[in-house]
């Protein structure tokens, strides 16, 4: 009796990688007896992928050493890679490479029978901090927001995520990756409010019970049975912004991108729902942000993007440099203050001829 261990990977494991220990990736461990003898001598020879063998397994015949394992590349950036190897331990641990930021390149982007929106914008969305993106109307805030989520193919230049075209990751894989909030959010069909949260776990199996964290932590335990078409448009973007949570709160190489997630919340909700989004980013996650309120942008956000009227980057960088008053203004073309207050925070308004 010769004994032969195979370890299959589901579906959801890495390519060129076994069965996971941790990680939230399980796998199924089929562990298969062969016994093919031919006048006293195997008639193939045994097929061992994982040499170490399930407890109770008793050792037969002649023992033959598993074959040299291959080679494999390295995985992509920002994907899932085998901590140590599995023959040698019987198990597969995962990490995760330090992620990267998404970027824009010399990005150009115009509408059908349009002016051109964007010129030549090359910008970045870091991990792990919140960037704002500020301009006056029309300046092309949202539409790079959603040209970054992969929601719009620029006209030249590229957009790359962990340093990969943005345009060839695959939509379930990029939903596992990126999270985005619309202004208004719209739905075809007039769901429950706990469905239209639940649809977040879909693209990455979360844990069911973040379901009712993002519930709790955005305040729609009392409306959760509601339809979402009965909402106001401020509940709605809190919906939306629990779906997003639920999306992509247990990947910390994420990114949540939202265009204006605040803009018809009462102040208490703005400023929690701010607060939600400062507290991914200390996990690991990209915030990006589309927002007018350049008080609440200095206040949030940890790094800013300044577009100004003609579609061009006027500054990036920590919000120190980027919401200078210099530079606001020229981007704004109106003077604007910046007064500090007692308790360390400021003010950034307009000054009144």
């Amino acid at each position: 009796m010769m004994e032969g261990g195979f370890c299959l990977a589901p579906p959801c494991a890495p390519r060129g990688g076994g069965c996971a220990a941790d990680g939230g990736v399980s796998c199924l461990g089929l562990w298969k007896s062969v016994s093919v003898r031919e006048e006293g001598r195997p008639r193939h020879p045994s097929v061992s992928l994982c040499s170490t063998p399930p407890r109770g397994a008793q050792g037969g015949a002649e023992k033959r050493p598993p074959p040299a394992a291959k080679t494999q590349p390295p995985p992509p950036p920002g994907r899932w890679r085998r901590k140590k190897d599995a023959c040698a331990t019987g198990s597969i641990h995962l990490s995760t490479i330090p992620p990267m930021p998404i970027s824009a390149k010399q990005v150009r982007f115009r509408y059908p029978k349009g002016p051109r929106v964007l010129n030549d914008i090359s910008c970045t969305v870091p991990s792990g901090q919140v960037t704002a993106i500020v301009g006056p109307n029309g300046s092309g805030k949202s539409t790079l927001i959603r040209l970054l989520a992969g929601l719009r193919t620029p006209a030249s230049g590229n957009i790359t995520l962990n340093s990969q075209a943005l345009e060839s990751i695959g939509h379930r894989d990029r939903a596992r990756s990126i999270a985005f909030i619309e202004q208004r959010p719209n739905l075809a069909f007039d769901f429950p409010v706990r469905k239209v949260v639940e649809f977040g776990a879909h693209a990455n199996a979360s844990d069911p019970s973040r379901v009712k964290e993002a519930i709790e932590r955005f305040e729609l335990k009392e409306i959760q049975a509601k339809p979402y078409a009965h909402l106001s448009v401020g509940q709605q973007q809190r919906v939306s912004i629990a779906r997003a949570w639920v999306q992509i709160a247990g990947n910390p190489a994420g990114f949540l991108l939202a265009d204006e997630p605040c803009s018809a919340m009462d102040p208490k909700h703005a400023q929690s729902t701010m607060a939600a989004l400062k507290t991914l980013a200390r996990s690991g996650i990209g915030v990006g942000v589309v927002i007018h309120d350049l008080t609440s942008a200095s206040r949030w956000a940890d790094h800013a993007i300044v577009l100004n009227q003609q579609g061009e980057v006027a500054a990036q960088g920590s919000t120190a440099d980027a919401l200078a008053e210099s530079v606001l203004s020229t981007a704004f073309e109106v003077q604007i203050r910046r007064h500090e207050l007692a308790n360390g925070q400021c003010v950034l308004i307009p000054e009144h001829d």
